[in-house]
């Protein structure tokens, strides 16, 4: 979403009450999905937001509304139980002191659950909802760093004022560190529901939540709100836990390399870039504005509680670096039953695939698993570096087939000795057992023509006598799956084979003889 371009009212999802909103507030509609830049003042009869909805305000300045920003003027009452979005356009920055009055109603029920900027405002400029019975506007003021917490109890509430040392729960205005310094019992701050159950949102201008020997919880479930506007960075046994609908609208989210944000039917809505993993990132849900796994980085998709399956949709890129892995559970073969990513935006991979077969019940040659992962597009990475599974049958191994156009990643079943995954024991496969026996990293490298490469231990792939890992005793085996000239060739070649320490000139020649055999295939 760029700053100057109007977002719809429904940014995140389709909602129930779509059709009870889009009847009430058809000119904000119509209005929005012209594309028109300039603010503009809305005039409509009444407004019901529901909890996940959201109102977008365009500001490029404090002065005058329809000219500098949003003005939303409401006849009769308006009942505010979403989000707010403040979208800064044209170049303009906030200042302390600036003031921007976007709604105007007869009356005015609830308060907003959050509040969310694609575009964040300076960090030393923090913003405050003011509201009335007839008035709601932002005002932006300086951050206090004023507020701890200090519940002493295992388990709570982030809306009881006796949880902080000034006695009030923080607003959008406060930059909160989150600890544990308890050596004896996990904490855990829980928001819960939100303005239409009397309690006050649960924003901070900036958060931290850190453990220390034990982790520091924050949980946010049952349809709650978390936002901090300008970033959220979660360490050191900290854990931020979005359950039943918990959503989290931040700037920028940080997930260091002891950080963890578990999600069951949660969401994410990040502001500036992806969303930074180092750590753990385990659950269901959506996340909004990407995400890049850093290096030690782990993606785990995890099946709600009480179902089968389960799927993580990250609206926005995707970017696995070297050293991070993707975890998903594969127990069946119906789709629904079993564990995706699925991007919308470009996905660029450079880790670990890791795979989870061991409630599979007959995962076999031939099998196929569609379309685990799935993007609209694929960047530089087109390939996972390795395939780890666990669960499978003597004789099977699993490999990963690729589509692309629309981009999708599968989980196949080959055979044991069929080192390309192929589907055919050939002479190139003896090639490819040699290369492996010399070194087996270029074995893993080597290119495939369906896109990919092999990106699989050939102690799994060339396993022929089954013991867990390749060596000369394989050598018989790997023999005896061939036929007709490939079995000739392949006694050629095997009987009597001998590897000395290679050189790099050998390798280079058997890396080119097998890739040029390949092609030729």
């Amino acid at each position: 979403m760029t700053a100057a371009t109007p977002s719809p009212i429904f940014p995140l999802r389709a909602q129930p009450c779509a059709m009870r909103w889009a009847a009430v507030c058809g000119i904000v509609w119509l209005v929005l999905a012209s594309g028109a830049a300039a603010q503009q003042v809305f005039q409509l009869p009444n407004l019901e937001l529901s909890p996940n909805d959201t109102l977008p305000v365009r500001i490029a300045g404090p002065n005058l509304p329809g000219v500098d920003y949003d003005l939303y003027q409401i006849a009769g009452n308006a009942m505010l139980e979403g989000s707010v979005e403040l979208q800064l356009i044209n170049g303009y920055q906030p200042a302390v002191g600036d003031t921007i009055q976007f709604l105007e109603a007869q009356t005015i029920e609830q308060r907003f659950r959050s509040i969310f900027f694609p575009v964040a405002p300076p960090e030393d400029v923090a913003v405050q909802l003011r509201r009335d019975d007839q008035l709601v506007s932002a005002e932006f003021v300086s951050p206090r760093f004023d507020n701890n917490y200090t519940g002493q109890i295992p388990t709570s509430l982030w809306q009881n004022p006796e949880n902080w040392t000034q006695g009030e729960v923080p607003n959008s205005t406060n930059s909160l560190m989150l600890t544990n310094d308890s050596p004896f019992a996990t904490r855990r701050l829980r928001v819960i529901g939100g303005p239409n159950e009397g309690f006050q949102p649960a924003t901070a201008h900036e958060l931290v939540i850190q453990g220390g020997l034990l982790p520091m919880i924050v949980e946010v479930s049952d349809s709650g709100h978390l936002s901090s506007t300008i970033r959220t960075k979660i360490d050191e046994e900290g854990r931020l836990e979005l359950v039943n609908q918990g959503s989290l609208f931040t700037g920028e989210l940080l997930v260091g390399s002891k950080g963890t944000v578990l999600m069951d039917n949660g969401r994410i809505q990040t502001g500036k870039n992806s969303a930074l993993v180092a750590g753990t990132l385990i659950g269901t849900g959506q996340v909004i504005g990407g995400v890049e796994l850093l290096p030690g980085g782990l993606l785990e998709i995890q099946e709600p509680a009480g179902s089968r399956g389960g799927v993580l949709t990250i609206e926005g890129d995707y970017t696995q670096s070297p050293g991070a892995r993707l975890s998903l559970d594969l127990p069946s073969d119906n789709q629904g039953e079993y564990e995706q990513l699925l991007i919308e935006g470009t996905a660029s991979f450079g880790g670990v695939l890791q795979v989870d077969l061991t409630g599979f019940e007959t995962f076999g040659v031939g099998t196929r698993i569609e379309q685990v992962v799935h993007a609209q597009d694929v960047g530089q990475g087109m390939a996972f570096r390795n395939l780890e599974v666990i669960g499978l049958p003597p004789g099977t191994y699993a490999g990963v087939e690729y589509g692309f156009g629309s981009y999708y990643a599968s989980i196949v079943g080959h055979a044991v000795g069929d080192m390309d995954g192929d589907d055919d024991f050939d002479q190139l496969d003896v090639d490819l057992f040699v290369l492996a026996l010399r070194d087996r990293e270029a074995y893993e490298l080597t290119p495939l023509d369906g896109g990919g490469i092999i990106g699989i231990s050939a102690d799994i792939t060339g396993d022929t006598d089954y013991d867990g890992d390749l060596d000369f005793d394989d050598i018989d085996e790997m023999i005896a799956l061939m036929e007709g000239s490939a079995a000739i060739y392949a006694q050629q070649v095997l009987l009597g084979i001998t590897v000395p320490e290679p050189g790099s000139l050998s390798l280079l020649a058997l890396a080119c003889l097998v890739v040029a055999r390949w092609r030729k295939t």
